[in-house]
């Protein structure tokens, strides 16, 4: 979604403060991006459509400054659609991550006498603060008033020209409140307060944050002041740089091994989820994106192996199941960012079954952790591809090893974590892998389409292998369990369209193999991908089968194939069209 981020203090070079927090939170949006500060009484302010620039073409020295940059919900990609965004006098501006659901009617409400200069809802927002402020409230006071009007997930920060003070609101759209030696902060995101503020606070929903030279207050909507929350370290990211590697996603495929291992080392997490689970009579898990995908494939293990009922929803139709949740369900919602709005639909739609609910999240001061019951790390480390790689892994590394607790098989799983972690290291350095997926990469980066099948957990590795394709690539890649392709989807075959075939598990190679040969019969080009697959492959990436954790080094060959085919296409598979890295909007 977008990222929002704010400064009040001691004089600074705002491109070098602001700019650089911008730069640290593109990954939420990279539509278009702007800066509003104070110069002599004045609000001066510039942006531009595109992604944050690395060197800005203008300088300016201020004691307060607001930044945005944006992932496009209201109006198109546009200079003036661009964010901050101004009153009619010039006085308030404004930066909004969110969705302002009521803007139609609070456009009415404002009347015909305002003139609007983008097609956003955003603007709105600095319409009714101006009008609040033109009639002598504060800039606080203001916000106090108009964020409660706004309906829908929203965070707000908004200033005035004639005050050095920053006044924010969220309500689940996350801020982040920094203190440092210069200054004030304020971001969605933590990671951007990283060599500027000392310590972090999570800004509390249902009440307004002033930020000024002497400090941070926060109050109520009915004006009483509140305490802050506890203060958290604020992140390092010291070892945040790309080194050696051209892009993030190569870099962070390149950590996965690493990051299986760092699991291993916290076993107690683990148990803690094992536990759980037993204590459940069924089990749901829910994720968005890449996360329903990890969640198919622990449910299918959770089933199959533990023999737990379980099923997998995607968050943003866990209205679906909930009339059939009760206190003897469990949820385990699972999450990167732990700020995606469905995910946290889904957690309180949970709560109010008093249904207990457990996240398996890689931000452990988001949203989804404070609401959840209990935390399970995902120790992914800090994710800067919008594409989902390590940390869909540490998701399957955790799913897994908790089915080791719950089988009483914990020292084999984690011997197979030890081998998946030591065969993907050699894998990155085999020059016949690099052969051979540069060589999938070639066919599929010439075609219009590819279709991907698998079977069991084989099916949900297919689904995550045709959406890298989709997101890395922009080639239509569309996944099918291995025995439905014959039920109306091999119409879709024609002479030479690539075929991806997963085959994670023994029990069903011989049924995978027929549906190869199936797709082949009809012309079908077909890649046999981990076990063999037999006589219908065109051709073979034959692995080791090192059981259910098959599935991780499989989704690694996704994950290198989709890398490889948006290079072919001259395409940054770090910054995907349309797509940011936490939607934090329904």
């Amino acid at each position: 979604m977008c990222g929002i981020f704010g400064y009040v203090g001691d004089e600074r070079s705002v491109p070098l403060t602001v700019g650089s927090a911008l730069k640290s939170l593109e990954y939420r949006g990279y539509d278009s991006w702007g800066i509003v500060w104070r110069e002599a009484d004045r609000l001066q302010t510039v942006k531009k459509i595109g992604r944050v620039p690395t060197s800005f073409a203008f300088d300016a020295i201020s004691r307060i400054a607001v930044g945005h940059t944006r992932w496009a919900t209201h109006g198109g990609v546009t200079d003036a659609n661009a964010h901050p965004h101004l009153d009619s006098t010039g006085r308030v501006a404004i930066v909004h991550n969110g969705i302002v659901e009521n803007a139609p009617e609070l456009r009415v409400w404002l009347g015909g006498g305002t003139t609007f200069a983008s097609d956003t809802d955003s603007e709105i927002i600095a319409h009714l603060l101006g009008e609040r402020v033109s009639a002598g409230e504060t800039i606080v006071d203001a916000l106090r008033a108009v964020f409660p009007l706004l309906q829908g997930q929203n965070a707000v920060i908004a200033i005035d020209q004639w005050d050095e003070v920053i006044a924010a609101a969220m309500n689940v759209s996350p801020l982040v409140i920094g203190m440092g030696d210069q200054g004030s902060y304020i971001s969605s995101d933590p990671f951007a307060l990283t060599g500027k503020a000392r310590e972090m606070v999570i800004a509390p929903s249902g009440a307004v944050v002033q930020l000024d030279a002497h400090g941070v207050r926060t109050f109520g909507y009915d004006g009483q002041e509140l305490p802050l929350p506890d203060s958290h370290p604020v992140p390092d990211v010291s070892l945040d740089e790309l080194g050696n590697h051209s892009h993030f996603m190569a870099k962070e495929m390149s950590e996965q091994p690493e990051v299986i291992r760092a699991q291993i080392a916290d076993p107690e997490s683990t148990a803690r989820l094992s536990d759980w689970i037993q204590q459940a009579d069924h089990v749901i898990l829910t994720g968005c994106g890449s996360a329903y995908y990890a969640a198919r494939i622990g449910a299918t293990w959770l089933a199959r192996l533990s023999g737990k009922r379980t099923v997998a929803v995607p968050a943003s139709e866990f209205d679906d199941i909930a009339p059939y949740l009760n206190d003897r369900s469990l949820v385990i919602a699972i999450t990167q960012s732990g700020e995606t709005a469905d995910i946290l639909e889904a957690m309180r739609t949970a709560k109010k079954s008093g249904t207990p609910v457990v996240a398996l999240v890689n931000v452990i001061h988001s949203s989804a952790a404070r609401l959840a019951d209990d935390v399970i790390p995902l120790l992914a480390g800090r994710e800067r591809s919008v594409l989902a790689t390590k940390s869909l892994l540490a998701m399957l590394g955790r799913l897994l090893a908790v089915n080791g607790h719950l089988t009483g098989t914990a020292d084999q799983k984690v011997q197979g974590l030890l081998e998946t972690a030591r065969s993907l290291d050699e894998l990155s350095l085999s020059d016949d892998f690099d052969t051979h997926i540069s060589g999938i990469s070639d066919v599929i980066a010439k075609s219009r389409h590819v279709y991907i099948i698998g079977k069991g957990d084989g099916f949900g590795v297919a689904q995550e292998a045709a959406l890298k394709i989709k997101e890395a690539s922009y080639v239509h890649a569309e996944a099918f369990a291995a025995g439905e392709i014959k039920h109306g989807a091999i119409a879709l075959i024609e002479p030479g369209t690539p075929c991806i075939a997963f085959a994670t598990d023994a029990d069903f190679v011989t049924d995978t193999g027929s549906s190869v040969q199936e797709l082949r019969s009809r012309g079908g080009y077909t890649i046999g991908v981990g076990l063999d697959v037999g006589e219908g492959a065109c051709e073979k990436l034959v692995l080791p089968d090192l059981g259910p954790a098959n599935v991780l080094i499989h989704i690694f060959v996704a994950q290198r194939i989709a890398f490889n085919v948006a290079l072919l296409r001259h395409l940054d598979p770090d910054y995907p069209r349309n797509l940011a890295k936490s939607v934090t909007v329904k």
